[in-house]
C-alpha cells in the first residue's frame, strides 16, 4: 500500500495572474510533487488523478476536508486587490489566503507562508509565531528565486517539520505491549505508514497530558488499543481499558474529529458509553492482529489519506 502524503497550497486562480506569477505558481507546485508529495490546489488546471479537490468547487466545508488530510500548507500572498490611503497603495491578497493560511495554523500543521513584495503585512502575512514566512520578489525575478539559497534554507526548515511528524499515535496499556508492537510492525513494514508510540517516544520531562496534546499536534490520526486491563467487580466477564487510555482516545477524538481516530477493542472489554461515533475494530485474540489487518488498512485509507 501506497501513503500519499499531501501539501495543501493556497494561490489565486490562474485566470488572475500575471505571467510571472503564473510562472512562479507552477514551478513552486512542480517542486513540491519533485519532493513526492501531492500538490492539493482548488481550480487546479493540471491536477493528480489522485488529488482531494479534483472536481470540486471551493466550500468552507471542502477546504476543511482536504487541508485535514494534508501534512503540511504553503500560502502563496499575491496581490489580488488594492486600496489607496493617504500613505500610499496597498497590495492585499485574496480572502482565501486569509483564511487557508489560518485554518492550517490553528490545525497545527506546518505552514509555509510566502509573500511577494509590496504585498500589505496583515492577517496570516504578519504572523509572527513559529511558521515560516519569506518574500519574494514582484517581477520576472521570482521564478530564478526559487533556486535561490535564501528559498532552499526555507523550503528545508519547512519540509524538517513535515518529516518530524509521524501518521499515526498508538496509544495503549502496557500489558498490551506486545499486540501494539504486532500492530505498528504491520503499519509500518506493510502499510508503510509512521507511528508515534507513546511507550518508546514520549519524554520523561513532560506530563501525560503535555505529550498526549503535542502527540495530536505531531499525528494525522491516532489507534487505542482498549484492552481487558481492570476487572469490575459488578461486571461478569468484562474488564475496563485502562482510565488513561479512554481518555486519550477522547481528547484525539475532540482534537482530530472522531473519523480520525480507530478504537480497537478486546472482546470483553467494557466501552465507555459517550464515546459514540468513533470508528471501531473488534480484537479476538491478542496474539494474532490478522483479522484486524484490512481495518487497518481501510482506516488508514480513508481517515488518514
Amino acid at each position: 500500500m501506497e501513503i500519499v502524503r499531501r501539501i495543501f497550497i493556497s494561490v489565486p486562480n490562474d485566470k488572475i495572474l500575471n505571467d510571472n506569477q503564473r510562472e512562479f505558481k507552477w514551478t513552486l507546485i512542480k517542486k513540491i510533487e519533485e519532493l513526492g508529495f501531492i500538490a492539493e490546489i482548488f481550480y487546479n488546471t493540471q491536477p493528480n488523478p489522485r488529488s482531494k479537490t479534483i472536481r470540486k468547487s471551493w466550500t468552507f466545508e471542502e477546504c476543511i476536508n482536504v487541508i485535514r488530510r494534508c501534512v503540511g500548507a504553503i500560502i502563496i500572498g499575491l496581490p489580488r486587490h488594492s486600496h489607496s490611503t493617504p500613505e500610499g497603495v496597498l497590495k492585499l491578497p485574496t480572502e482565501y489566503a486569509h483564511f487557508e493560511g489560518a485554518l492550517s495554523i490553528f490545525l497545527n500543521l506546518p505552514t509555509f507562508l510566502l509573500k511577494e513584495k509590496g504585498l500589505y503585512g496583515r492577517g496570516v502575512f504578519s504572523y509572527n509565531g513559529a511558521h515560516i514566512m519569506t518574500t519574494f520578489p514582484d517581477d520576472a525575478t521570482s521564478v530564478e528565486w526559487l533556486s535561490s539559497e535564501k528559498f532552499k534554507t526555507d523550503l528545508d526548515l519547512f519540509l524538517k517539520e513535515i518529516h518530524n511528524r509521524k501518521d499515526i499515535f498508538l496509544g495503549y496499556c502496557s500489558t498490551s505491549k506486545g499486540t501494539a508492537r504486532t500492530i505498528k510492525l504491520f503499519i509500518e513494514k506493510v502499510i508503510g505508514a509512521t507511528i508515534l508510540d507513546w511507550q518508546t517516544d514520549f519524554s520523561e520531562r513532560k506530563t501525560i497530558i503535555e505529550e498526549i496534546e503535542d502527540a495530536s499536534k505531531q499525528t494525522s490520526g491516532a489507534i487505542f488499543l482498549f484492552t481487558r486491563d481492570d476487572k469490575l467487580d459488578n461486571e461478569i466477564g468484562l474488564a475496563a481499558p485502562r482510565d488513561n487510555v479512554v481518555f486519550e482516545a477522547g481528547f484525539f477524538a475532540h482534537a482530530k474529529g472522531r473519523e480520525k481516530v480507530l478504537i480497537i477493542r478486546e472482546e470483553g472489554a467494557k466501552m465507555p458509553a459517550d464515546l459514540g461515533g468513533i470508528i471501531y475494530a473488534t480484537l479476538k485474540d491478542r496474539s494474532d492482529i490478522e483479522p484486524l489487518e484490512e481495518k487497518l488498512r481501510k482506516f488508514i485509507d480513508a481517515a488518514m489519506l
